[in-house]
């Protein structure tokens, strides 16, 4: 995932980062490279002017045609390596009621929380997202089994002792009685509400991850990257509105059942946007319903979004495997990034404003690349903290793919203006705390992860690499990948590549 957060530490870092397209995508003016630049091409804020016009393709049918001047993109097969049983996860319940007039978001949690490990624990550590910014994060009461708990919340981080251990296989039942005052939006933080638009991102407490090595996965916040470390989990949602304009339409990670409840399964987070003045486009991608929410404004990237989204989930499903979601949604924010949760994905109005029916854009490229997070994110998880190039990589990797798929007149246009243009270097594997600016970070989280990537499939061969790929995708579904299950799993399907990960990743 890939964002920026510039609301924690001031306007200063604004100014010093000058520009930012947080966490999915790049930042800075970029330096010109003479042998890449195309003669129309102009010095922007990201590496893609629309320099085609590659019109809007009719159908979301992906394009059987393979790139003649890439590697043929091959069918992968599957491997015969056996998929370990998936964790017991946690569930979370919720009963929440937002009142626009009062600017407030009540709430009722429950979490439901199996000890999944292999020893006793005596407290629980949960992020607290909206207790970042003063006077947003209220807290009315917390049980643990029926008895009450208080602990110390220091920033994001809220350390809950247990009344009793909670011993392995055992569960517990937390209860959290909140309320939020939710903040004006701004432009540098999706979540929070405007006379537009309402995001809830992060918006409830969550436990974090515990690993029997490392402990607790939590992390302090970072001006940009991502430093949560998102469990999988059930959710089940009521969301009640007061006083909302009317035709408000809800965006959400999932779509309401029948009795009105918002289900997921198998998730790392649940989001809403809510807007009275969303419109909607959708396509179909096998049993993949993707609909683009848009402001008028806009309507010509939302319109136009959903074929591209469709191309980009079948190919996707081809390459990678099948995505266990029956509904996805792309929500247009003035946001100057996008941005990946469970279900749904957020895009910079400003590429869609920008968007001029060219295939090699903002619009297109970035909202392949979030929508892929579905796989490298919501389904396989990693720690974005101390190892982003784990989705990011492998993010940037699904858009090369997305083109060579589908328009492979464009993969070398993409490939120079999204990778070769910003002359990346630095070792990939290093933690978001390892750069003081976001440029140099990108460069080798994003880009060189990229080029790292296809170096291992040039060395591979297609077969290989895909069937890598798949096999990465199905053991580590509804997990926390690290970097040792990353090469565990490449070391049964090649022993060739040692002088690959010395030129990318540092010692």
């Amino acid at each position: 995932m890939r964002r920026l957060r510039y609301d924690l530490v001031g306007l200063a870092v604004v100014v010093a980062l000058s520009l930012w397209l947080g966490g999915c995508v790049y930042a800075a003016r970029p330096v010109t490279s003479p042998a890449l630049t195309a003669p129309s091409a102009t010095a922007t804020a990201t590496p893609f002017a629309p320099v085609t016009n590659t019109p809007l393709p009719p159908t979301a049918t992906p394009s059987p045609t393979l790139p003649a001047t890439a590697t043929p993109l091959a069918s992968p097969t599957p491997s015969p390596t056996a998929t370990p049983a998936r964790p017991a996860r946690p569930r979370y319940d919720f009963t929440a009621a937002l009142d626009f007039w009062a600017r407030t978001l009540t709430v009722d949690e429950r979490i439901v929380y199996p000890n999944a490990g292999p020893s006793a624990l005596d407290r629980l550590v949960l992020n607290v997202e909206p207790a970042q910014w003063p006077h947003v994060f209220y807290l009315q009461s917390a049980t643990v089994d029926g008895q009450p708990v208080r602990g110390v919340l220091s920033g994001t981080r809220w350390v809950v002792p247990l009344p009793e251990p909670l011993r392995p296989g055992q569960s517990l039942v937390l209860e959290i009685h909140y309320r939020l005052a939710l903040p004006y939006r701004t432009g540098s933080r999706i979540f929070g509400m405007d006379a537009r638009q309402t995001n809830l991102v992060d918006w409830y407490p969550f436990i974090v991850p515990y690993d029997a090595q490392q402990g607790w996965l939590w992390h302090k916040p970072w001006p940009f990257g991502d430093h949560l470390v998102y469990p999988s989990a059930d959710y089940d949602i009521v969301l009640t509105l007061k006083h909302a304009a009317a035709g408000t339409r809800i965006a959400a990670s999932a779509l309401p059942d029948a009795d009105g409840h918002y289900r997921l399964q198998a998730a790392r987070a649940f989001v809403f946007s809510l807007s009275p003045y969303f419109q909607t486009a959708r396509a179909q991608a096998g049993a993949v319903t993707i609909t683009s929410y848009y402001c008028p404004e806009v309507a010509v990237g939302g319109k136009a979004l959903p074929t591209y989204a469709a191309q980009a989930v079948a190919t996707y499903t081809q390459v990678f495997g099948a995505l266990p979601r029956r509904h996805l949604a792309i929500v247009a924010t003035d946001a100057p990034d996008g941005m990946e949760y469970s279900g749904l994905v957020f895009l910079s109005t400003n590429f869609y404003r920008t968007y001029h029916r060219a295939v090699v854009s903002n619009l297109v490229s970035l909202g392949v690349h979030e929508l892929s997070h579905q796989w490298w994110y919501d389904q396989v998880g990693n720690d974005q903290a101390m190892h982003p190039w784990m989705d990011e990589a492998l993010a940037v990797y699904s858009e090369w793919l997305f083109y060579q798929r589908n328009y492979p007149a464009d993969v070398r246009l993409w490939w120079g203006f999204r990778v070769n243009y910003f002359q990346p270097r630095g070792y990939i594997n290093r933690s978001i705390y390892d750069y003081t600016s976001f440029r140099p970070y990108v460069n080798a989280t994003y880009l060189q992860g990229a080029r790292f990537l296809e170096a291992l499939r040039r060395r591979m061969g297609d077969q290989a690499f895909f069937a890598f790929l798949r096999d990465y995708y199905a053991q580590m579904q509804g997990r926390i990948a690290t970097p040792q299950d990353f090469f565990r799993i490449l070391d049964a399907h090649t022993g060739s590549y040692q002088d690959i990960v010395a030129r990318y990743f540092a010692p």
